[in-house]
């Protein structure tokens, strides 16, 4: 991760940054709304971190808890596109990890495009396997496919 980038639990003024990240990585209608991002961030059962560099926002992660299941999901996660290649996903990522071993969760869960090689990389350099090909997954497109790939993680 980029020098001087840190990563803090995050808070409801947040949220503007966040949401223009979420426009940037996700364009279109693939993006969630204020709204939904909202309440990801500050109502749903889960947690969320952002990585700060220079005060600002760069990018964030959303983990969504199952109660009694052990599993947690990896709701969101994504870098401001400028921001990109410096390790700021992968320690989100780590980030979420860790927030799902203190909660005592087996597995973290995630599902990805088809299309997105970069983020399919990331998880897998990061531990993930893929478990499931789910066929018209999204709504719309994203990264030229409606499928996605779920891929999951044992938490050691």
């Amino acid at each position: 991760m980029t020098p001087g980038t840190s990563i803090r639990e995050a808070r409801a003024e947040d949220l503007d940054a966040i949401c223009e990240i979420e426009r940037k990585a996700f364009p279109g209608p693939t993006a969630y709304s204020r709204r939904q991002m909202r309440y990801l961030l500050l109502k749903a059962h889960g947690s969320s971190r952002v990585a700060l560099h220079d005060g600002a926002v760069r990018g964030y992660a959303i983990v969504l808890h199952r109660s009694g299941s052990g599993t947690s999901g990896l709701e969101s996660i994504a870098v401001h596109p400028g921001w990109r290649g410096r390790g700021i996903g992968a320690a989100l990522l780590a980030s979420a990890e860790g927030l799902c071993r203190c909660r005592g969760d087996h597995v973290l869960r995630v599902e990805v495009s088809e299309g997105n090689g970069a983020a399919i990389r990331m998880y897998s350099e990061a531990g993930y396997r893929s478990v499931e090909r789910l066929v018209d997954f999204y709504l719309y497109e994203h990264h030229g496919t409606r499928h996605a790939i779920r891929m999951d993680k044992v938490l050691s």
